[in-house]
């Protein structure tokens, strides 16, 4: 009895000592498998973050690929710098000396989508001009179609929401630079825009890579809707944002709104027109005084230029600015700014800047009335005044060759 009690002992503990091992075998071959999971998860994902990352803009658009890391964040002390301007003030020519600097990210009007209305849409073309200060061009397909659709306005001539960039004809060097990085490049026609949207991670990269940023825009009507980012700005060591205001007699600007069709301004409302021009004008030099003139220790800078100045004198204009800006003024853009003034031809939007600078200066003089011009200046009396613009009086001081603006 005493033997058949004992073999049922043995039997139980070699049961029991089977079944630990063989749970102590699975236990060590599982933790083995599991650790070669976490270790070639680990080893894709670095692979990933070592190798190109795709990225897709829409499920109708083939994907980019582009060498560059995760994160776009910026690599060099960048500059800013938001050339302001009104519409029909030279802001073309003068976003030109820029456009053709290879080293600079150049944006023609970013902001066209908002209109020229500036009771519409204010805070929101504020923040979208501050996402682009932070090179976040993820936003902006969202910004631009929400602003067509509040607007009302057509995309037709600008395609910024085809393209997510606006004008995509006057961003050569930037389309070089794109293709030149994107796996996959993309093709722009002459008319009918790009095949693709430019990839918003792809411009974010090449913004927050550029040591210059330059934003042309006419569509900020009002300096103050600013002062916040402009204050933040004061905080940043990283960054520095240089604001190039363009100021053109208001008589010329008047005058050659009247020339273009799509323009609300006529001769039945031009004192309605003059009157909205000159006080925003006002508002903004205003600004002017209390920010920077007020207030020495601002890190951020401002630069007035005048249209006149600049037809007459385009190097030294040119000179002017990037001096400012604290950068060597470009061979691209000199020989540009060579090309453009000195041809004789007579194709091209800017033949007669330097080469005829009193004719650009001088024109509206032809083009409107006395008395429309008289209704300008009562209008505009106080900004040009402080403009220092001199006024006429008389229809003989029309054909005077006379300097218009006094400093």
């Amino acid at each position: 009895m005493f033997r058949r009690y004992f073999k049922k002992i043995c039997f139980i503990w070699t049961i029991l000592f089977v079944q630990i091992l063989i749970g102590l075998v699975l236990f060590l071959f599982y933790k083995h498998r599991g650790t070669e999971r976490i270790i070639a998860r680990s080893s894709f994902s670095n692979s990933l973050n070592r190798t190109q990352i795709p990225f897709e803009t829409s499920s109708t658009v083939h994907p980019f690929t582009v060498s560059f890391p995760e994160a776009a964040q910026p690599t060099v002390k960048r500059k800013l710098v938001l050339l302001l301007a009104y519409k029909r003030s030279g802001s073309s020519f003068l976003g030109e000396m820029f456009n053709n600097n290879p080293a600079a990210f150049y944006l023609f009007e970013p902001l066209f989508p908002f209109t020229r209305q500036c009771d519409v849409l204010q805070v929101e073309r504020v923040d979208a001009l501050n996402e682009l200060f932070k090179c976040n061009f993820k936003v902006i397909p969202s910004v631009y179609r929400t602003a067509f659709e509040v607007t009302g306005h057509t995309d037709f001539w600008s395609n910024c929401s085809k393209n997510n960039i606006c004008f995509y004809e006057r961003h050569a060097n930037l389309l070089q630079n794109y293709n030149s990085i994107s796996k996959t490049p993309v093709k722009c026609y002459k008319r009918g825009g790009c095949e693709t949207p430019l990839n918003t991670t792809i411009l974010s990269n090449i913004c927050s890579r550029s040591s210059l940023v330059v934003y042309k825009v006419l569509r900020i009507c009002d300096l103050y809707t600013l002062e916040a980012i402009l204050d933040n700005f004061e905080k940043k060591q990283d960054v520095e944002l240089k604001v190039i205001h363009l100021f053109r007699d208001p008589r010329a600007i008047i005058a050659s709104k009247l020339h273009l069709k799509e323009d609300e301004t006529t001769l039945e409302n031009i004192d309605q027109s003059a009157r909205r021009l000159c006080q925003q004008m006002l508002n903004n030099i205003n600004f002017v005084n209390h920010f920077w003139k007020a207030k020495s220790r601002r890190r951020t800078s401002y630069l007035p230029i005048f249209f006149e100045k600049m037809a007459e004198e385009p190097f030294a204009t040119a000179e002017k600015m990037y001096d400012f800006i604290g950068e060597p003024l470009p061979q691209s853009v000199q020989s540009w700014l060579n090309f453009s003034v000195t041809q004789k031809t007579s194709s091209g939007p800017f033949l007669t800047f330097g080469r005829d600078a009193h004719s650009v200066i001088n024109n509206w003089r032809k083009d409107i009335s006395l008395l429309n011009i008289k209704v300008i200046q009562d209008q505009c009396d106080e900004v040009m005044n402080k403009l220092a613009y001199l006024k006429v009086t008389f229809q003989k001081e029309l054909h005077d060759d006379i300097n218009i603006i006094l400093s």
